[in-house]
């Protein structure tokens, strides 16, 4: 008899592209103990609208069909930017095989992170665009604020989700955070991006 646990995870589609690892978290903690949050995004950094989220595995019940009766097709409240329905099916893992990585591209600044991400969600980015930061995944209308100095950019490749999650909660206590994400390159490496939804929070 095989003893290994069977991978406890689920393929969210529908997000909005303003989507972040908190709002996904928050969608999903009623299913299960969560491990991993992946939002997909496209090469300028705007989430593409489908996440991956893998669960704690149990032996005693199958926690990504349980999650997939739960969640698909379930109505999310923005709070007051409107709704979206999510279809979340059982996550196929048929290429277990990393794809190379791609070539490291130079550091480039923060307007020029800004333009390419306003670009992939279809908008030109005027100077006044950006409120204090660069544009990563959120709208490049939307708010935000850099906070500096969080992490050390030279021992890190990859963003940290518990930074991210854990800065992103204590934000909330100034207003609805859309998104928190690490800078990883550029001058401003080792900064957190926060991304509300009103000005007054980002200031």
């Amino acid at each position: 008899m095989d003893d290994r646990l069977k991978p406890a995870a689920i393929y969210i589609q529908g997000l909005p592209t303003s989507i972040g690892n908190i709002q996904v978290e928050d969608i999903c903690k009623k299913a299960g103990k969560i491990k991993k949050i992946k939002v997909y995004r496209d090469a300028g950094g705007v989430p593409k609208g489908d996440a991956l989220v893998v669960f704690e595995a149990k032996r005693d019940r199958d926690v990504a069909a349980d999650a997939v009766a739960m969640l698909d097709d379930m109505d999310v409240d923005q709070g007051g930017l409107g709704c979206y329905t999510i279809s979340v099916s059982e996550a196929q893992f048929s290429q277990p095989r990393r794809a190379p990585k791609p070539k490291e591209e130079a550091p480039r600044s923060q307007r020029e992170l800004a333009a390419a991400a306003a670009k992939a969600w279809g908008k030109e980015l005027p100077p006044t665009d950006v409120v204090q930061a660069g544009d990563y995944s959120a709208p490049a209308d939307c708010p935000k604020a850099l906070v500096a100095n969080v992490f050390d950019a030279t021992k890190t490749t990859e963003r940290d989700a518990s930074i991210e999650t854990e800065f992103g909660r204590e934000c909330q206590r100034f207003g609805r955070v859309l998104d928190a994400e690490c800078v990883l390159r550029g001058p401003d490496a080792g900064a957190l991006l926060i991304s509300f939804t009103a000005v007054d929070a980002a200031r």
